[in-house]
């Protein structure tokens, strides 16, 4: 099953981060440093021999706009 996230991506920081984490996918090693050890071992389960993966991450914005 494919599932779809939507992410809020409006102003020319956001746009940057698009090309710097989506379409130029991010080493496993710089995300890995930020999940447990469990979660790393699920990620790279998931990923097989991939050594690279889009990712996309919001911080709350003015107003918890981002929040979802």
């Amino acid at each position: 099953m494919q599932s779809v996230i939507l992410q809020p991506c409006g102003d020319s920081d956001a746009s940057k981060h698009f090309v710097d984490t989506i379409k130029s996918p991010v080493p496993i090693g710089r995300i890995a440093e930020h999940l447990t050890a469990e979660q790393s071992r699920q990620l790279q389960l998931t990923l097989g021999r991939r050594s690279t993966i889009p990712v996309w991450g919001v911080t709350p914005g003015a107003y918890l706009r981002h929040r979802l």
